[in-house]
């Protein structure tokens, strides 16, 4: 008896249909190997670190930027940019690995000035070529100072 075949395109369709569903597509994940990209695109479109041990983590969960999930994502959400400046000094400029983020989200005190927002901003600026926001948003606290 021969396995059913579906066309990628049909495959790549209905896991885009889960969009919304993390739990589901985390389960996608281990149906097959050749599901992942696809699930990927979708449970990492937006990352946030919003504490150091968020970042820590990542770290430690995708050590290798060759496999990191951080190029499908589209929109990176930074709440401790002190944390994330530091660190990518530390690892040698991991922050280039989400090199398809389009929406950019900075809140915190310090991202407008000083030493730190100016790191970060030149990490930022050091994304590959083409590289354009579609949305940049700082946060100071709870109000809005500048979108983009």
């Amino acid at each position: 008896m021969s396995t059913p075949y579906l066309p990628p395109e049909m495959l790549d369709h209905i896991v885009d249909l889960l969009h919304d569903k993390p739990e589901t597509l985390k389960k996608c994940c281990l149906v097959s190997n050749s599901w992942v990209p696809r699930t990927r695109k979708h449970l990492f479109a937006t990352v946030r670190f919003g504490t150091k041990e968020d970042l820590e983590s990542w770290k430690e969960t995708f050590p290798n930027p060759a496999t990191s999930p951080a190029h499908y994502a589209e929109t990176l959400l930074i709440d401790c940019p002190y944390v994330v400046t530091a660190a990518d000094a530390d690892a040698g400029g991991w922050i280039k690995d989400f090199s398809r983020v389009v929406n950019l989200a900075l809140d915190g005190q310090g991202i407008v000035y000083g030493n730190e927002s100016g790191l970060l901003a030149r990490q930022l600026l050091s994304l590959p070529d083409g590289i354009h926001f579609r949305k940049l948003t700082l946060t100071w606290g709870r109000g809005k100072i500048f979108r983009r």
